[in-house]
């Protein structure tokens, strides 16, 4: 198998013989790897109608996002606590311990509804 080194630029590179060579038009210009301003503005200008619509795009999605009204919603259930959520505000209504003595006060139990309609109110307040 043939093989053969071509030294391009600052690297070597190992080519098979049998390929054909590279088509090579600027066989001068092989370090020369600055492209001009009037290549650049004819790539450009053949390819305006994509730039045109690219900002014809971005215009339409600005304006959009400028002028919309913007549409909120949310939704809050509460649901009522159960009774074991609600039983330790009961501890010590009924009896606290005075010492070692155990005494009866005259505070009546949360019940859930009581509970359930005082955080209503607090909220609406």
């Amino acid at each position: 198998m043939l093989r053969e080194t071509v030294k391009t630029r600052d690297f070597m590179v190992v080519e098979d013989a049998r390929k054909e060579p590279l088509a090579d038009n600027h066989s001068s210009d092989i370090y020369n790897d600055e492209i001009s301003l009037f290549d650049l503005a004819l790539i450009l200008w053949r390819n305006k109608w994509a730039g045109v619509a690219a900002a014809a795009v971005m215009a339409l999605s600005v304006g959009y996002l400028l002028f919309a009204t913007p549409i909120y919603k949310a939704d809050v259930h509460f649901l009522p606590p159960a009774q074991q959520d609600i039983e330790a505000l009961n501890v010590g209504r009924q009896y606290v311990l005075v010492g070692e003595e155990l005494r009866q006060y005259d505070l009546l139990s949360y019940d859930v509804a009581q509970v359930y309609e005082e955080f209503i109110r607090q909220l609406n307040s």
